[in-house]
């Protein structure tokens, strides 16, 4: 899936549009996993089963076309050059693009590391504990869906309002 979803961004959709489509994907998964875990849906366990493995699919195409344009898009937001900065004392540091790029990154893989350390300890703690949990889980990958298209939304508004002819 990563190499579709690269290839929409770079044919028809480009990078963001295609990572808000590739959300919305991914959040039907987590609706569909949630249906496939409802005790009526239980009931028939072959049901059950089919529609699982149809909610990991979905979801799994909607993780691959995210994870391919997230990260390229990430070292397309810093958009300074190589350049020389004094400091106060007078000091004189070459900041080199390439270097922070990799600072950048080394930063983004940090957090998803820390995001996915932080998703598995609570995810078994909500396991044991409390099932509504999973409701706030949903909500959140609501609202961060929401926003991104909002976000898309606002863009193309204010690029198409600066717009020079």
């Amino acid at each position: 899936m990563p190499l579709v979803g690269a290839y929409l961004a770079d044919s028809f959709w480009g990078r963001y549009r295609t990572i808000c489509y590739a959300t919305a994907v991914a959040l039907v998964g987590h609706c569909l996993l949630v249906y496939a875990a409802l005790p009526s849906t239980l009931e028939d366990p072959q049901h059950a089963f089919r529609s699982f493995l149809f909610a990991i699919l979905v979801m799994g195409c909607g993780t691959g076309a995210f994870k391919s344009n997230i990260s390229p898009l990430v070292a397309e937001q810093y958009q300074r050059r190589s350049h020389i900065r004094i400091l106060p004392s007078g000091e004189r540091v070459y900041v080199d693009r390439q270097m922070t790029i990799a600072r950048i990154y080394i930063m983004f893989y940090v957090f998803i590391n820390v995001g996915s350390l932080a998703g598995q300890i609570s995810m078994t703690y909500t396991e044991k504990v409390s099932t509504p949990v999973h409701g706030v889980v949903r909500t959140s990958l609501t609202y961060r869906d929401s926003t991104t298209v909002s976000g898309w939304r606002l863009r193309f508004q204010l690029s198409s309002s600066c717009a020079v002819p």
